[in-house]
């Protein structure tokens, strides 16, 4: 049996973290430059400007800075502050986790049509979520180890983990609840069919993304183990809601006013 805390595994797995987040960089690279377009239409005034442009921008630009970040870490071969360099990763990761689950927020909004009950469960999710964040921030620790920064304390990340899921997973039951209201969103064509296959792709992703990440920060094998998904989770949520808001503009009606 693999003894999984034991130096020589722990540091196996940190050089496969490594690697991990490099082929990340490529991966958000390439979304980043395909879908550069929809940012450019806005900065030129082609499309109209709205407020939650900018909750879009945290969801595509935060993974950005937090892989390059994360990357510095690893790749660096003079003397960095951990301490700071682990914050600015949880900062960068946990804006970006907060501005999709927004995102998500702000699109229920708009399916519930403004309904307060439905609004208030959404936005009490949303709090609990980003409490946990900010939590996960002011706890996080690391220290330089084998020549880069390693973040030591991964474990006390499962709380914040484990609410990030559940939470999300609420958001994603209501905004298909509110769907399934509506006739039309069973009809092929139009915006609410649109939302409706948006909802049901983005809770399975939500599911598949986010089930690994809680199952191995609950195991606790070792600290990068606990690391492995979170960044292609952070990376795969980002990307879905970000996606989904840009094709749901392309449909100018009033319904997406607020998404």
């Amino acid at each position: 049996m693999t003894d999984w805390k034991s130096p020589a595994v722990v540091t196996a797995e940190y050089s496969t973290l490594v690697k991990l987040c490099h082929a990340i960089w490529g991966v958000l690279i390439w979304e980043f430059i395909m879908n550069i377009g929809f940012e450019y239409s806005h900065f030129t005034g082609e499309r109209k400007f709205r407020s939650s442009f900018l909750l879009y921008l945290g969801a595509r630009w935060c993974p950005l800075f937090c892989v390059i970040t994360i990357l510095v870490g690893f790749d660096s071969t003079s003397q960095i502050n951990c301490q700071a360099y682990a914050i600015f990763v949880f900062l960068f990761s946990h804006l970006s986790l907060a501005s999709a689950s927004a995102l998500v927020v702000l699109r229920i909004a708009a399916i519930w049509w403004l309904n307060k009950i439905a609004i208030s469960i959404a936005s009490a999710a949303w709090l609990a979520n980003t409490g946990s964040l900010i939590h996960s921030i002011v706890v996080v620790h690391a220290k330089r180890s084998e020549g880069f920064c390693k973040i030591t304390n991964t474990s006390e990340t499962k709380t914040n983990i484990l609410v990030t899921f559940i939470t999300d997973l609420v958001l994603l039951a209501l905004m298909l609840t509110g769907l399934l209201r509506w006739e039309n969103a069973h009809r092929r064509g139009g915006i609410w069919w649109l939302l409706f296959t948006q909802g049901l792709a983005w809770m399975i992703t939500v599911v598949l993304a986010g089930a690994p990440t809680t199952v191995f920060v609950l195991l606790n094998l070792n600290d990068p183990m606990n690391l492995m998904f979170q960044v292609p989770a952070l990376i795969t949520m980002t990307i879905g809601a970000s996606r989904v808001t840009a094709d749901c503009r392309t449909m100018s009606t009033a319904t997406t006013t607020y998404i």
